[in-house]
């Protein structure tokens, strides 16, 4: 997890708009709340042309949105895009809702004391075992990299993070350590 930085994508936005190309941000990994705030470009100044949303976005149903703005959606005519499940009602009403409650001041600054929470017990961990060279991220994407020195050694490694009461899981890409929002009963951890 390496968040972009403010420099590297007001650079993009002005090389878009030099070559006038459209600036497209996948959110549908970042969106939705789980940096802090509502979209991750939101952080950074920089608005793109069009932002794609989908798995927060429904709160666990399938569904997906394209977002732009008013000139580029000028350029779409009916027929012109969709899909077959394009528009589907229920799918729109769960998309809405989830909207609605994601998008308060409570559960967003959930999210910052929820980080702060995860990082508190990574540095812990770190603390007592020394094995994290960076511990990175926004809101709740958060990544720990484990020192060179534990580089093929991560499924011992899995297997003492897996503990419940580290409100963590190590999942076996590369050798990252990876947190999982709302550890332990209720999400109280």
């Amino acid at each position: 997890m390496t968040a972009a930085t403010p420099a590297f994508l007001q650079g993009l936005r002005e090389l878009c708009d030099r070559h006038q190309a459209l600036l497209v941000f996948d959110e549908v990994q970042c969106g939705m709340g789980r940096t802090g705030s509502l979209f991750a470009y939101m952080h950074y100044g920089v608005t793109p042309d069009i932002l794609t949303s989908a798995k927060a976005l429904g709160g666990g149903f399938p569904v997906s949105a394209m977002l732009t703005t008013q000139e580029i959606a000028s350029a779409f005519h009916v027929g012109s895009h969709g899909s077959t499940y394009g528009g589907n009602p229920l799918a729109c009403a769960v998309a809405g809702a989830a909207f609605d409650i994601i998008n308060t001041p409570e559960v967003l600054q959930g999210i910052h004391t929820k980080r702060q929470q995860f990082v508190q017990h990574l540095q812990a961990i770190d603390e007592q075992f020394d094995i994290f060279s960076d511990i990175r991220g926004m809101g709740l994407l958060i990544g720990a990299e484990l020192k060179p020195k534990y580089k093929g050694r991560r499924t011992i490694f899995c297997t003492q993070a897996r503990r419940p009461r580290d409100g963590a899981q190590c999942r076996n890409r590369r050798d990252a350590f990876c947190p999982v929002a709302g550890g332990g009963r209720g999400g109280d951890r």
